[in-house]
């Protein structure tokens, strides 16, 4: 529905980036991708389930494929700060590896309810959990500094150097945060992509998001998103794009 009077569709999305077309796959890898984290060069990759971390280059090699162990049952989440990689778990504690060799480093402290990402903004951690919440911590201690809630789960989140972005899979959609974590309006519908919307990462300025499929793909922003129409599944009411 093309409609230039946006008080006519008060619930209408209005895209503000679409897919690039580019693509970093690495689907030859069997792991089930949790978590992404850029390191300035390379990114690294969590499986939940196999308990590794691989790294690798922006062209989709492996450099680095490490086991972590079984310190818990499953890992949700992995970010680089400095030389060591910070994971979050099922068993709610952040667990600390060396980025050179993925050893083990230490425990550097527990936290309460189910955390399904990580990342470092120089600063803090970011963590969202499965209570439709982003929560900011010190890296030295489980005290709640901030926390935010969102109408949708975010399952991931890194930052850019000015803002946060989340993927909310269950809205099929990727969203901008400021620096307090507050929503700007900038959003990115993914829906009619059948993207499931597991990993998410900033690389030289450019938002990433990854799946079960393992293939990783770029959003290109300042465009206008594809349009579409739908029925929301909880309340029943239509929804329109506006498309500018």
């Amino acid at each position: 529905v093309v409609e230039t009077d946006v008080s006519k569709y008060p619930d209408a999305h209005q895209g503000h980036g679409a897919l690039s077309g580019n693509q970093i796959d690495i689907s030859a890898d069997t792991l089930l991708l949790e978590s992404l984290s850029f390191d300035g060069t390379n990114f690294w990759a969590m499986d939940k389930t196999a308990k590794r971390i691989r790294k690798y280059n922006l062209a989709g090699a492996v450099l680095t494929d490490g086991y972590i162990g079984d310190y818990t049952s499953s890992y949700t989440g992995v970010a680089v700060h400095g030389s060591e990689l910070i994971t979050t778990s099922g068993s709610n504690s952040l667990y600390v590896f060396d980025a050179n060799t993925v050893a083990y480093n230490r425990t550097a402290f527990s936290l309460s309810g189910t955390k399904l990402d990580i990342c470092f903004d120089g600063s803090h951690y970011y963590i969202p959990n499965s209570s439709n919440k982003i929560q900011k911590f010190a890296t030295t201690g489980s005290s709640i500094l901030l926390e935010r809630s969102y109408n949708s789960s975010p399952s991931c989140v890194d930052w850019d150097g000015t803002h946060f972005w989340a993927g909310f899979p269950y809205a099929n959609e990727v969203r901008q945060l400021d620096a307090n974590l507050l929503e700007t309006g900038v959003k990115i519908y993914l829906g009619t992509t059948n993207i499931s919307i597991k990993a998410l990462m900033v690389a030289n300025g450019k938002v990433w998001v990854g799946g079960h499929d393992r293939i990783l793909r770029e959003i290109q922003l300042g465009v206008v998103g594809e349009g579409y129409a739908y029925t929301d599944p909880v309340t029943g009411a239509p929804y329109y794009v506006k498309v500018k």
